[in-house]
């Protein structure tokens, strides 16, 4: 595996905790450790499109600012202030019921 490819497999393993995909997978692993276990990146694509689709542009934004160069902190605050704000926030608080 070549150094670019480590660096996307991490960043999609991120973005994957960022999305709580783990709420979704299949492997006992993944939902004991709230976090994807697998191939991020395989897990990334097979579940984005089954998140609520608020999540999924909530998503979508926020790689938009991050492709602009918008610092984090900025485009944090932006996506806070969007009407998608909420569906992340309850999709993760879900996601922590589920896991009480």
């Amino acid at each position: 595996m070549k150094p670019s490819d480590i660096a996307i497999e991490k960043a999609a393993h991120d973005y994957s905790f960022l999305l709580a995909t783990w709420k979704l997978c299949d492997k006992a692993a993944c939902r004991r450790a709230h976090v994807c276990r697998g191939a991020g990146r395989a897990c990334l694509k097979a579940k984005f499109p089954l998140l609520p689709q608020d999540v999924q542009d909530w998503f979508i934004g926020f790689i938009w600012h991050k492709m602009e160069g918008v610092p984090f902190e900025e485009a944090w605050h932006n996506l806070e202030r969007s009407t998608l704000a909420p569906a992340l926030r309850a999709w993760h608080a879900d996601a922590e019921e589920r896991a009480r």
